[in-house]
Order: structure tokens, then C-alpha cells, then sequence
């Protein structure tokens, strides 16, 4: 009978691997683990039944395998200088996970069927993730001065806590409201508003998250 096991895929992506491992969250009902000395190349989301886990597939191929299976890895298409991401569920529980608490047998992992279930829970499991939404770039340098590059920051950050950009600026007003007469007179406040009014105004937010990796992992688990 099967105790654990882990299912997973490797996918060739456009950026870094660990620019779309730190572009991630969890939802509720998963616990984030990010390890230091991994230096943002290995990331893992768990709760009692599954460990998600998402890291820099090319790395790991590099640092632990020996010079004879890096050849049969590049022989089956594998690039060093690719950008390569392994997406992997292990299955602490797995007659809970995937069998309504009954147990199965090794035999039944390599059942076409049961293969089917798998891949079509290693897309689920995913969905429990959400990757987090950017700004879109902007086209000329002279929008790129330090305080754009501050107001990017901010922004992006807020958006992915589920704030909006009107919300980002009224949190800002506030403070410059608040602040001693003493500090800034009236007209002083309204100047410091119309900068930021003017920053806010270049952002504007892209229509899909350019991190999310779910087509990607579908398209390769349809080979």
C-alpha cells in the first residue's frame, strides 16, 4: 500500500525560475515555507495531506547530478541555460488527497487512469496558489525617476494585498494630511498631493499576471 509519494512536472519558463517562485502567495489553508539558504530557489505551501512545492528544476540538476545523467538529461532535451521550473505535489496523505480516504497500491501509481486523476489534481493544486499581479511597464525613461520607481513599489505591493490604486492614494493623502500644520501649511499639503497624483496617475495594472503558470502547466501535461 502507498503511505506518501510525489507527482510533479518540469516546465521551461521565460524568466528566472525563482522570479516566479517569490511571485506567488498561498491561499487560506496552507502554510508558506520559504528556506533562507535557498536563496528564493526553493519554495513549499503544506497543510496535513499535501506539501506543494515549487524550485529551480535547472538548478538542482546542476549541483546534484553527476557529468554522466547531466548527458542522458541533455540528450532528452534539456538546456543549461534554459530557465527551467519543476511545479510537485508530495502526498502525505494520499488516500485522503486523491481517494476518499480509501488506500491504493503501488501498482495502481502507473494505471492510465489513475495517472489522469494525478495530473488533473497537480492543476488543482496549483489553483490554490495565486500569482501575484503586476504594473504594466512604462514606455519612456523619464517615467522611471526615483520616486516612480518608490510609487511602483508601493503600488504593486498594495495590489497584491487586494487593494486598488484609488485606495493606494487616499492612504497616501491621509498621511500628508495628517501631518502638523507646522510641518506643511495648506498649500504645501495640496503640491505634495498633485506630485503623487501625478506618479499614481503612469501606473496602470497589467490585465493578467505574467507570473501565472497554469496554461503552461496544462500545455505540458497534455503532451
Amino acid at each position: 500500500m502507498v503511505d506518501e509519494f510525489e507527482f510533479g512536472i518540469i516546465i521551461q519558463v521565460d524568466a528566472k525560475p525563482q522570479q516566479y517562485i517569490q511571485k506567488h502567495r498561498e491561499t487560506k489553508g496552507l502554510i508558506m515555507n520559504d528556506i533562507p539558504k535557498h536563496k528564493g530557489c526553493f519554495r513549499f505551501y503544506e497543510d496535513k495531506n499535501v506539501s506543494l512545492k515549487m524550485y529551480d528544476a535547472g538548478k538542482n540538476i546542476k549541483h546534484k547530478q553527476g557529468t554522466s545523467m547531466k548527458k542522458v538529461i541533455r540528450d532528452a532535451g534539456w538546456n543549461p541555460d534554459g530557465n527551467y521550473l519543476k511545479w510537485e505535489v508530495h502526498y502525505k496523505k494520499p488516500h485522503i488527497a486523491l481517494n476518499n480516504g480509501v488506500g491504493f497500491n503501488v501498482a495502481s501509481l502507473v494505471n492510465p487512469n489513475r495517472v489522469s486523476i494525478f495530473k488533473s489534481d497537480l492543476l488543482s493544486q496549483y489553483q490554490r496558489l495565486i500569482p501575484m499581479k503586476s504594473i504594466k511597464l512604462p514606455k519612456k525613461k523619464t517615467d522611471l525617476a526615483s520616486a516612480d520607481i518608490v510609487i511602483r513599489l508601493l503600488v504593486e505591493d498594495r495590489i497584491n494585498q487586494g487593494h486598488t490604486l484609488k485606495d493606494t492614494k487616499r492612504m497616501i493623502y491621509k498621511d500628508i494630511s495628517s501631518m502638523p500644520d507646522t510641518l506643511l501649511n495648506a498649500n504645501d499639503k495640496k503640491a505634495r498631493k498633485r506630485q503623487i497624483n501625478s506618479l499614481i496617475n503612469k501606473i496602470e495594472e497589467e490585465d493578467t499576471s505574467k507570473w501565472d503558470l497554469y496554461n503552461a502547466l496544462l500545455e505540458r501535461l497534455e503532451d
